[in-house]
């Protein structure tokens, strides 16, 4: 059985993002796809899309939080033991 890969042009007329995000099965992300202009996409790969106002960011949000959190609880402690010496 043959598969044949077909270019699709998708036009939008009121387009809200500027990033263009193509999901990624294996590494289980979205990523990247270079665009020029998003109201006309030529898309050649098959997959699930994703138009995004903000670019997505790497990393965990969490993570970020949890230092943060950890860092101004440090500097209490620090404090703190500074006013009680």
């Amino acid at each position: 059985m043959a598969v044949y890969a077909a270019e699709v042009t998708l036009h939008i007329d009121d387009v809200k993002g500027k990033y263009l995000y193509l999901y990624n099965n294996v590494k289980h992300k979205y990523e990247l796809v270079s665009t020029e202009d998003m109201s006309g996409l030529n898309l050649s790969t098959p997959g699930k899309y994703m138009i995004t106002a903000k670019p997505i960011r790497e990393g965990n949000a969490a993570v970020r939080y949890i230092l943060i959190a950890g860092g101004i609880a440090g500097i209490a402690v620090y404090v703190y033991k500074a006013i009680n010496i």
